[in-house]
């Protein structure tokens, strides 16, 4: 399986297949092209039909700034297209092309390069398949969890994932501070600041952790769809519940737990087993691929 890295990646909301995969792939094409003086970027299916209200173009010009970028929504599809999310980038220098890419945004923020398929493809770092193994794995060696992943991510994973920590707890702590109508013309206002500033307070803690816990979850979604910046999780579509979780344990039953590594990577590793049903899902494999079936038993 893949690394923990693969599922928790820091950028732009409010798509990680729209906005996210895009401006990656494009800083890739920048750094190949430097010495370009103008961008391209054409957008197909669904990056076409919906880029402007995710905020694609938005996310490739950032990505390529300062150089221009002109970015294409086109109507025509080619007649090879391989995935809905694709999209060509052209470099040019005096009106001369550089270079191009064909890219596909398969989601969770991954891309593939046509022709670089077996560059693209990310390490193998865990040799088990399912947590059964994992478990047999650790009480064969005597070791726990914490210990597993340490052994296979090596110890600068605990920085790493304190740093996407600190992202998420900044997104939880933005949103809350703002207020406002977020874009896309639907006229919808921010709720989450609202929500935390009318808390009522009862005699059931539950009750006020579940109102807490809304808040942030709100806070994290709303800067998302605000183009802000925010952790996968493993996606942008549900990025606002896992930051909303671990930021209600300091204050709550959990006393800080969130900083004591004992918890991060627990919740870690179980997302790199979804993680792997999920790229099988995005493969073609569905629910009848024999590793989703036996992952969803055992989850």
């Amino acid at each position: 399986m893949k690394s923990i890295r693969d599922i928790y990646k820091i950028g732009t909301g409010p798509s990680s297949s729209h906005t996210m995969g895009p401006a990656r792939a494009a800083v890739i094409f920048r750094g190949e092209h430097s010495e370009a003086d103008k961008f391209q970027a054409i957008l197909y299916g669904s990056l076409s039909k919906t880029g402007r209200g995710h905020g694609t173009d938005r996310a490739i010009r950032e990505a390529l700034a300062p150089v221009a970028a002109e970015v294409i929504f086109s109507e025509r599809e080619p007649e090879d297209i391989k995935h809905p999310n694709t999209m060509d980038l052209i470099a040019l220098r005096g009106g001369e092309e550089l270079g191009r890419i064909r890219v596909h945004s398969i989601g969770g923020g991954d891309i593939v390069i046509e022709g670089r398929e077996q560059e693209m493809e990310s390490e193998e770092i865990y040799m088990e398949n399912s947590f059964a193994e994992i478990l047999q794995f650790c009480q064969y060696r005597y070791v726990d969890l914490v210990e597993y992943i340490e052994m296979n991510e090596g110890p600068e994973i605990w920085d790493y994932l304190m740093g996407v920590w600190r992202v998420m707890a900044a997104s939880v702590e933005e949103g809350l501070s703002r207020t406002g109508e977020l874009p896309g013309g639907l006229h919808i206002q921010r709720k989450a600041k609202y929500m935390h500033d009318h808390i009522v307070e009862t005699k059931h803690p539950e009750l006020v952790e579940c109102q807490k816990v809304c808040s942030y979850a709100y806070a994290v979604s709303e800067q998302n769809a605000d183009n802000g910046t925010i952790v996968t999780a493993p996606t942008c579509g549900s990025c606002g519940v896992l930051p909303a979780v671990l930021y209600c344990w300091p204050s709550c039953w959990l006393q800080r737990a969130i900083l004591t590594e004992q918890h991060v990577p627990d919740g870690a590793y179980k997302g790199v087993l979804y993680y792997e049903e999920s790229c099988l899902y995005r493969r073609g494999g569905g629910d009848h691929h024999p590793h989703v079936r036996r992952w969803q038993h055992q989850l």
